[in-house]
Protein backbone atom coordinates (compact mmCIF):
# COMPACT_ATOMS: atom_id res chain seq x y z
CA UNK A 1 0.00 0.00 0.00
CA UNK A 2 1.42 3.38 -1.00
CA UNK A 3 0.53 6.20 1.38
CA UNK A 4 2.85 8.98 0.21
CA UNK A 5 4.68 9.80 -2.99
CA UNK A 6 8.28 8.72 -3.47
CA UNK A 7 9.43 12.33 -3.27
CA UNK A 8 7.74 12.95 0.09
CA UNK A 9 8.99 9.65 1.51
CA UNK A 10 12.57 10.35 0.42
CA UNK A 11 12.43 13.80 2.03
CA UNK A 12 10.94 12.37 5.24
CA UNK A 13 13.85 9.96 5.73
CA UNK A 14 16.61 12.16 4.35
CA UNK A 15 17.26 10.00 1.25
CA UNK A 16 17.75 10.81 -2.38
CA UNK A 17 15.11 9.55 -4.77
CA UNK A 18 17.57 7.02 -6.28
CA UNK A 19 18.49 5.70 -2.80
CA UNK A 20 14.82 5.22 -1.93
CA UNK A 21 14.08 3.37 -5.18
CA UNK A 22 17.05 1.03 -4.59
CA UNK A 23 15.96 0.40 -0.99
CA UNK A 24 12.38 -0.38 -2.04
CA UNK A 25 13.57 -2.75 -4.78
CA UNK A 26 15.75 -4.62 -2.29
CA UNK A 27 12.87 -4.79 0.21
CA UNK A 28 10.49 -6.19 -2.40
CA UNK A 29 13.06 -8.84 -3.31
CA UNK A 30 13.37 -9.91 0.35
CA UNK A 31 9.59 -9.96 0.73
CA UNK A 32 9.19 -12.11 -2.39
CA UNK A 33 11.85 -14.55 -1.16
CA UNK A 34 10.08 -14.90 2.18
CA UNK A 35 6.69 -15.36 0.49
CA UNK A 36 8.05 -18.25 -1.58
CA UNK A 37 8.48 -20.20 1.69
CA UNK A 38 4.73 -20.14 2.31
CA UNK A 39 2.27 -22.64 0.76
CA UNK A 40 0.99 -21.27 -2.52
CA UNK A 41 -2.76 -20.52 -2.70
CA UNK A 42 -4.89 -22.95 -4.66
CA UNK A 43 -5.34 -22.05 -8.32
CA UNK A 44 -8.80 -22.37 -9.85
CA UNK A 45 -7.93 -23.90 -13.21
CA UNK A 46 -11.28 -25.47 -14.03
CA UNK A 47 -12.99 -25.00 -17.38
CA UNK A 48 -16.79 -25.33 -17.46
CA UNK A 49 -18.77 -26.49 -20.48
CA UNK A 50 -21.55 -23.97 -19.79
CA UNK A 51 -19.28 -20.94 -19.53
CA UNK A 52 -17.34 -21.97 -22.62
CA UNK A 53 -20.66 -22.26 -24.43
CA UNK A 54 -21.47 -18.65 -23.56
CA UNK A 55 -18.02 -17.58 -24.74
CA UNK A 56 -18.39 -19.46 -28.04
CA UNK A 57 -21.72 -17.74 -28.69
CA UNK A 58 -20.14 -14.36 -28.06
CA UNK A 59 -17.24 -14.95 -30.44
CA UNK A 60 -19.42 -16.56 -33.13
CA UNK A 61 -22.03 -13.79 -33.13
CA UNK A 62 -19.56 -10.92 -32.98
CA UNK A 63 -17.41 -12.55 -35.66
CA UNK A 64 -20.36 -12.88 -38.02
CA UNK A 65 -21.73 -9.38 -37.41
CA UNK A 66 -18.37 -7.60 -37.55
CA UNK A 67 -16.92 -9.75 -40.33
CA UNK A 68 -14.05 -10.87 -38.07
CA UNK A 69 -13.04 -14.33 -39.24
CA UNK A 70 -10.53 -14.63 -36.40
CA UNK A 71 -13.39 -14.45 -33.90
CA UNK A 72 -15.27 -17.23 -35.67
CA UNK A 73 -12.07 -19.29 -35.81
CA UNK A 74 -11.60 -18.82 -32.07
CA UNK A 75 -15.16 -19.97 -31.44
CA UNK A 76 -14.59 -23.05 -33.63
CA UNK A 77 -11.35 -23.81 -31.79
CA UNK A 78 -13.15 -23.67 -28.45
CA UNK A 79 -15.95 -25.91 -29.74
CA UNK A 80 -13.37 -28.44 -30.93
CA UNK A 81 -11.81 -28.33 -27.46
CA UNK A 82 -15.18 -29.12 -25.87
CA UNK A 83 -15.74 -31.99 -28.28
CA UNK A 84 -12.28 -33.43 -27.59
CA UNK A 85 -12.09 -33.01 -23.82
CA UNK A 86 -15.61 -32.55 -22.43
CA UNK A 87 -17.71 -34.94 -24.47
CA UNK A 88 -17.97 -38.74 -24.40
CA UNK A 89 -18.71 -39.88 -27.94
CA UNK A 90 -19.62 -43.39 -26.76
CA UNK A 91 -22.35 -42.22 -24.36
CA UNK A 92 -23.18 -38.95 -26.12
CA UNK A 93 -22.88 -37.10 -22.80
CA UNK A 94 -21.19 -33.82 -21.96
CA UNK A 95 -18.86 -33.46 -19.01
CA UNK A 96 -19.31 -30.55 -16.64
CA UNK A 97 -15.65 -29.56 -16.38
CA UNK A 98 -11.99 -30.26 -16.98
CA UNK A 99 -8.81 -28.74 -15.57
CA UNK A 100 -5.55 -27.25 -16.75
CA UNK A 101 -2.72 -29.52 -15.66
CA UNK A 102 1.04 -29.15 -15.79
CA UNK A 103 2.57 -28.03 -19.07
CA UNK A 104 -0.92 -26.94 -20.25
CA UNK A 105 -2.18 -30.52 -20.31
CA UNK A 106 -5.91 -31.17 -19.83
CA UNK A 107 -6.92 -33.25 -16.83
CA UNK A 108 -10.15 -34.68 -15.43
CA UNK A 109 -11.10 -35.11 -11.80
CA UNK A 110 -10.77 -38.62 -10.41
CA UNK A 111 -14.56 -38.98 -10.74
CA UNK A 112 -15.65 -36.96 -13.79
CA UNK A 113 -18.80 -34.87 -13.31
CA UNK A 114 -21.46 -35.29 -15.98
CA UNK A 115 -22.94 -32.14 -17.47
CA UNK A 116 -25.91 -30.38 -15.91
CA UNK A 117 -28.81 -28.97 -17.91
CA UNK A 118 -27.09 -25.58 -18.15
CA UNK A 119 -24.07 -27.18 -19.79
CA UNK A 120 -26.24 -28.73 -22.49
CA UNK A 121 -28.37 -25.67 -23.25
CA UNK A 122 -25.44 -23.22 -23.42
CA UNK A 123 -23.33 -25.56 -25.57
CA UNK A 124 -26.26 -26.30 -27.91
CA UNK A 125 -26.96 -22.57 -28.25
CA UNK A 126 -23.27 -22.01 -28.96
CA UNK A 127 -23.22 -24.66 -31.68
CA UNK A 128 -26.24 -23.15 -33.42
CA UNK A 129 -24.55 -19.72 -33.29
CA UNK A 130 -21.31 -21.23 -34.57
CA UNK A 131 -23.06 -22.94 -37.48
CA UNK A 132 -24.65 -19.66 -38.56
CA UNK A 133 -21.28 -17.89 -38.35
CA UNK A 134 -19.12 -20.59 -39.98
CA UNK A 135 -21.78 -22.44 -42.05
CA UNK A 136 -20.04 -25.71 -41.16
CA UNK A 137 -22.83 -28.30 -40.75
CA UNK A 138 -20.79 -30.48 -38.38
CA UNK A 139 -21.63 -28.06 -35.57
CA UNK A 140 -25.31 -28.30 -36.44
CA UNK A 141 -25.18 -32.09 -36.35
CA UNK A 142 -23.52 -32.09 -32.94
CA UNK A 143 -26.07 -29.59 -31.59
CA UNK A 144 -28.96 -31.82 -32.68
CA UNK A 145 -27.24 -34.88 -31.17
CA UNK A 146 -26.88 -33.06 -27.85
CA UNK A 147 -30.51 -31.91 -27.98
CA UNK A 148 -31.69 -35.52 -28.21
CA UNK A 149 -29.44 -36.43 -25.28
CA UNK A 150 -30.72 -33.47 -23.26
CA UNK A 151 -34.30 -34.67 -23.79
CA UNK A 152 -33.32 -38.15 -22.64
CA UNK A 153 -31.53 -37.04 -19.48
CA UNK A 154 -33.49 -34.06 -18.17
CA UNK A 155 -37.03 -33.89 -19.59
CA UNK A 156 -39.92 -34.15 -17.12
CA UNK A 157 -42.74 -35.99 -18.94
CA UNK A 158 -45.22 -35.31 -16.13
CA UNK A 159 -44.64 -31.70 -15.14
CA UNK A 160 -42.96 -30.75 -18.43
CA UNK A 161 -39.85 -28.59 -18.79
CA UNK A 162 -36.35 -29.79 -17.92
CA UNK A 163 -34.86 -30.68 -14.56
CA UNK A 164 -31.48 -29.11 -13.79
CA UNK A 165 -29.85 -32.47 -13.03
CA UNK A 166 -29.98 -36.05 -14.23
CA UNK A 167 -32.10 -38.70 -12.53
CA UNK A 168 -30.42 -41.45 -10.54
CA UNK A 169 -27.98 -39.34 -8.51
CA UNK A 170 -28.23 -40.70 -4.92
CA UNK A 171 -26.75 -37.49 -3.50
CA UNK A 172 -29.76 -35.42 -4.63
CA UNK A 173 -32.75 -34.99 -2.35
CA UNK A 174 -34.86 -33.50 -5.14
CA UNK A 175 -34.56 -32.34 -8.73
CA UNK A 176 -35.36 -28.69 -9.33
CA UNK A 177 -36.15 -26.39 -12.25
CA UNK A 178 -34.61 -22.93 -12.08
CA UNK A 179 -37.25 -20.24 -12.68
CA UNK A 180 -35.24 -17.01 -12.76
CA UNK A 181 -33.04 -15.35 -15.36
CA UNK A 182 -30.22 -13.85 -13.34
CA UNK A 183 -26.63 -13.08 -14.29
CA UNK A 184 -27.01 -16.15 -16.49
CA UNK A 185 -30.33 -16.99 -18.15
CA UNK A 186 -32.12 -19.96 -16.64
CA UNK A 187 -31.55 -23.17 -18.64
CA UNK A 188 -35.23 -23.64 -19.47
CA UNK A 189 -35.39 -20.11 -20.91
CA UNK A 190 -32.53 -20.89 -23.30
CA UNK A 191 -33.98 -24.35 -23.98
CA UNK A 192 -37.17 -22.86 -25.48
CA UNK A 193 -35.24 -21.00 -28.18
CA UNK A 194 -32.90 -23.95 -28.72
CA UNK A 195 -35.86 -26.25 -29.32
CA UNK A 196 -37.42 -23.83 -31.82
CA UNK A 197 -34.10 -23.51 -33.66
CA UNK A 198 -33.55 -27.26 -33.65
CA UNK A 199 -37.04 -27.79 -35.11
CA UNK A 200 -36.34 -25.23 -37.84
CA UNK A 201 -33.14 -27.03 -38.82
CA UNK A 202 -34.57 -30.55 -38.73
CA UNK A 203 -38.32 -30.35 -39.25
CA UNK A 204 -38.76 -32.29 -35.97
CA UNK A 205 -42.08 -30.87 -34.76
CA UNK A 206 -41.92 -32.64 -31.39
CA UNK A 207 -39.43 -29.98 -30.35
CA UNK A 208 -41.91 -27.19 -31.11
CA UNK A 209 -44.38 -29.01 -28.86
CA UNK A 210 -41.78 -29.28 -26.08
CA UNK A 211 -41.04 -25.55 -26.32
CA UNK A 212 -44.74 -24.83 -25.83
CA UNK A 213 -44.88 -27.18 -22.85
CA UNK A 214 -42.00 -25.36 -21.14
CA UNK A 215 -43.78 -22.04 -21.60
CA UNK A 216 -46.97 -23.57 -20.19
CA UNK A 217 -45.05 -24.94 -17.18
CA UNK A 218 -43.72 -21.46 -16.36
CA UNK A 219 -46.82 -19.54 -17.49
CA UNK A 220 -47.91 -18.49 -13.99
CA UNK A 221 -44.45 -17.11 -13.25
CA UNK A 222 -44.37 -15.32 -16.63
CA UNK A 223 -47.79 -13.73 -16.08
CA UNK A 224 -47.20 -12.62 -12.49
CA UNK A 225 -43.53 -11.57 -12.55
CA UNK A 226 -42.31 -11.43 -16.17
CA UNK A 227 -39.37 -9.23 -15.14
CA UNK A 228 -37.63 -12.22 -13.53
CA UNK A 229 -37.76 -14.21 -16.78
CA UNK A 230 -36.81 -11.76 -19.56
CA UNK A 231 -35.11 -14.43 -21.67
CA UNK A 232 -38.15 -16.68 -21.46
CA UNK A 233 -40.40 -13.72 -22.33
CA UNK A 234 -38.27 -13.18 -25.44
CA UNK A 235 -38.54 -16.89 -26.25
CA UNK A 236 -42.32 -16.65 -25.83
CA UNK A 237 -42.43 -13.98 -28.53
CA UNK A 238 -40.30 -16.16 -30.81
CA UNK A 239 -42.67 -19.08 -30.22
CA UNK A 240 -45.78 -17.07 -31.09
CA UNK A 241 -44.25 -15.35 -34.10
CA UNK A 242 -42.55 -18.57 -35.34
CA UNK A 243 -38.95 -18.55 -36.49
CA UNK A 244 -38.29 -17.53 -40.07
CA UNK A 245 -35.89 -19.64 -42.12
CA UNK A 246 -33.53 -17.48 -44.17
CA UNK A 247 -32.19 -19.78 -46.89
CA UNK A 248 -29.20 -18.72 -48.97
CA UNK A 249 -28.60 -20.83 -52.07
CA UNK A 250 -25.01 -20.42 -53.17
CA UNK A 251 -21.32 -21.04 -52.66
CA UNK A 252 -20.01 -19.20 -49.56
CA UNK A 253 -16.64 -18.71 -51.25
CA UNK A 254 -18.23 -16.56 -53.96
CA UNK A 255 -18.74 -12.83 -53.61
CA UNK A 256 -22.46 -12.82 -54.44
CA UNK A 257 -23.15 -15.36 -51.68
CA UNK A 258 -21.00 -13.45 -49.19
CA UNK A 259 -22.94 -10.26 -49.91
CA UNK A 260 -26.26 -11.93 -49.08
CA UNK A 261 -24.77 -13.48 -45.95
CA UNK A 262 -23.44 -10.10 -44.84
CA UNK A 263 -26.90 -8.66 -45.30
CA UNK A 264 -28.33 -11.32 -42.98
CA UNK A 265 -25.58 -10.87 -40.39
CA UNK A 266 -25.84 -7.08 -40.35
CA UNK A 267 -29.63 -6.90 -40.07
CA UNK A 268 -31.13 -7.37 -36.61
CA UNK A 269 -33.67 -10.16 -37.06
CA UNK A 270 -34.05 -11.93 -33.71
CA UNK A 271 -36.62 -14.53 -34.72
CA UNK A 272 -34.87 -16.29 -37.57
CA UNK A 273 -32.45 -19.09 -38.41
CA UNK A 274 -29.91 -19.00 -41.23
CA UNK A 275 -29.57 -21.95 -43.59
CA UNK A 276 -26.98 -22.37 -46.34
CA UNK A 277 -28.31 -24.47 -49.22
CA UNK A 278 -25.05 -25.41 -50.95
CA UNK A 279 -26.56 -28.02 -53.27
CA UNK A 280 -25.16 -31.03 -51.35
CA UNK A 281 -28.22 -33.28 -51.49
CA UNK A 282 -26.63 -35.83 -49.16
CA UNK A 283 -25.80 -33.24 -46.50
CA UNK A 284 -27.38 -32.96 -43.06
CA UNK A 285 -29.79 -30.13 -43.89
CA UNK A 286 -31.01 -31.63 -47.17
CA UNK A 287 -31.72 -34.95 -45.42
CA UNK A 288 -33.83 -33.27 -42.76
CA UNK A 289 -35.41 -30.48 -44.82
CA UNK A 290 -36.46 -31.96 -48.19
CA UNK A 291 -37.93 -28.64 -49.37
CA UNK A 292 -34.36 -27.31 -49.79
CA UNK A 293 -34.01 -29.42 -52.93
CA UNK A 294 -36.76 -27.36 -54.58
CA UNK A 295 -34.99 -24.04 -53.97
CA UNK A 296 -32.67 -23.05 -56.78
CA UNK A 297 -30.41 -20.20 -57.79
CA UNK A 298 -31.96 -17.53 -59.96
CA UNK A 299 -30.08 -16.93 -63.21
CA UNK A 300 -27.06 -18.70 -61.76
CA UNK A 301 -26.66 -16.11 -58.99
CA UNK A 302 -26.67 -16.61 -55.23
CA UNK A 303 -30.31 -16.46 -54.21
CA UNK A 304 -32.13 -15.87 -50.92
CA UNK A 305 -35.52 -17.17 -49.79
CA UNK A 306 -37.47 -16.29 -46.65
CA UNK A 307 -39.50 -19.30 -45.52
CA UNK A 308 -42.17 -19.44 -42.83
CA UNK A 309 -44.86 -22.01 -42.02
CA UNK A 310 -43.86 -24.20 -44.96
CA UNK A 311 -44.16 -21.30 -47.42
CA UNK A 312 -41.20 -19.57 -49.08
CA UNK A 313 -41.00 -16.11 -50.59
CA UNK A 314 -40.12 -15.39 -54.17
CA UNK A 315 -36.37 -15.56 -54.79
CA UNK A 316 -34.22 -12.43 -54.42
CA UNK A 317 -30.62 -12.00 -55.54
CA UNK A 318 -29.52 -8.71 -53.98
CA UNK A 319 -29.07 -7.39 -50.45
CA UNK A 320 -31.23 -4.39 -51.38
CA UNK A 321 -34.16 -6.76 -51.96
CA UNK A 322 -33.38 -9.02 -49.01
CA UNK A 323 -32.93 -6.45 -46.24
CA UNK A 324 -36.55 -5.16 -46.19
CA UNK A 325 -37.76 -8.77 -45.99
CA UNK A 326 -35.65 -9.37 -42.88
CA UNK A 327 -36.80 -6.31 -40.96
CA UNK A 328 -39.59 -6.85 -38.39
Amino acid sequence: MVKYSLELTAARFGLTLEQLKALLAKSREKLYTARLQRPRPHLDSKMLASWNGLMISGFAQSGAILGKKEYVDRAASAASFLQSHMFHASSGKLLRSCYQGKDDSVEQSSVPIHGFLEDYVFVIQALFDLYEASLDPKWLEWAVQLQYKQDELFWDPKGFAYFSTEAGDPSLLLRIKNDQDGAEPSPNSIAVTNLLRAASYTGHKEWVKKAGQILAAFSERLLKIPVVLPEMARATAASHLTLKQVVICGDPSRQDTRELLHCVYSTYTPNRVLILADGNSTGFLYRHLPFLSSLEKKDGKATAYLCENFTCSLPVVSSQELRPMLLP
